[in-house]
């Protein structure tokens, strides 16, 4: 599930860590990054619940509504549609996704004010009206449905994202990525067995794409660890003629875990490393970082070509 792209960032955020708190103890800096991915996986599966807490809240508004409607002796319609989403009770009733959070005491019973956020953000959309406006819905009407809330709610929702850097730290840069594949999980359930008891179990995404990955992220923590003075040192020498102190803190540490990566990871083409440290440092250092991190590999994967220290393919 979590990406390369997502490592890499988890990395460059450990070393930051690890380099600005001056710890010659490396351990608990890499307990740190192990923690931060495991911490992504929980998110993920807290958010294949959210759509379910929000039809909850659903249902008791719809509730108080009938309450209120009865006083007033006026008819009101007693289905809640989104109540009864067949996508959402699936996910309601995963074993899976229950049993994972419930080992971690994990849930958004806590978070009651930010289910009723999102909620009142939902009802305010065109694809919550559409959906409530269909006479009749199929079963991919009500996934549909599921998928446009994970487009919609996630990533503009400021109270959102703030309640969960609450909960936790490490979820700053998690949420979209988390929302991302639970997206992906509720795009790929299917319609058979959708009422109880014998909802069909989910199937959810693992932790890592394969075993490749499962070690990148540690090898390339250590690796950097293990070569930081000359690898520093390399730096120097590739900005000699810069003006160094325009070079932030972190765009030495984004350039470490790149030369790493150039001269240790023989499967990563050079391109592919280039390009993914170019856009971490549009977003995690400054304005000038993309350009002072493209010209300082660029002049390091040139001087290894010509001296032929390291060869590496191109991927397409």
């Amino acid at each position: 599930m979590i990406s390369r792209r997502l490592l890499r960032i988890k990395v460059v955020q450990a070393l930051y860590a690890h380099i600005t708190s001056e710890s010659e103890l490396a351990s608990g800096s890499q307990k740190s990054l192990n923690h931060s991915i495991a911490k992504c996986y929980e998110l993920y599966h807290l958010m294949l619940l959210l759509p379910c807490e929000v039809a909850k809240y659903s249902e008791t508004q719809n509730k108080i509504s009938v309450v209120k409607s009865n006083e007033l002796e006026k008819d009101v319609p007693l289905e809640n549609r989104l109540a009864s989403n067949p996508v959402i009770a699936q996910l309601d009733n995963s074993k899976a996704i229950n049993e994972y959070l419930d080992k971690r005491f994990l849930s958004w019973n806590n978070n009651k004010e930010l289910v009723k956020n999102v909620y009142n953000s939902t009802i305010t959309k065109e694809y919550y009206k559409e959906y409530m406006g269909l006479e009749k819905c199929a079963y991919n009407d009500h996934k549909n449905f599921v998928i446009n809330f994970y487009k919609e709610e996630i990533e503009n929702n400021e109270f959102l994202h703030e309640e969960l850097e609450d909960m936790s730290i490490f979820w700053t840069i998690d949420v979209e990525y988390a929302a991302s594949h639970a997206l992906k999980t509720v795009s790929g359930i299917a319609a058979s067995c959708v009422t109880a008891p014998s909802y069909e179990e989910i199937k959810l995404l693992p932790l890592y794409k394969d075993m490749e990955d499962q070690f990148f992220a540690r090898d390339l923590f250590v690796k950097t660890i293990n070569n930081l003075t000359p690898y520093l040192e390399i730096i120097d020498t590739l900005t000699l003629n810069w003006d160094v102190e325009r070079m932030a803190i972190m765009d030495r540490i984004i350039l470490l875990c790149a030369i790493t990566e150039i001269k240790q990871f023989n499967d990563i083409p050079n391109n592919v490393t280039m390009d993914e440290y170019i856009e971490i440092s549009k977003y995690y250092s400054t304005v000038k970082s993309s350009n002072i991190i493209n010209g300082v590999l660029d002049k390091l994967i040139a001087g290894l070509k010509e001296s032929k220290e390291v060869v590496k393919f191109v991927s397409e």
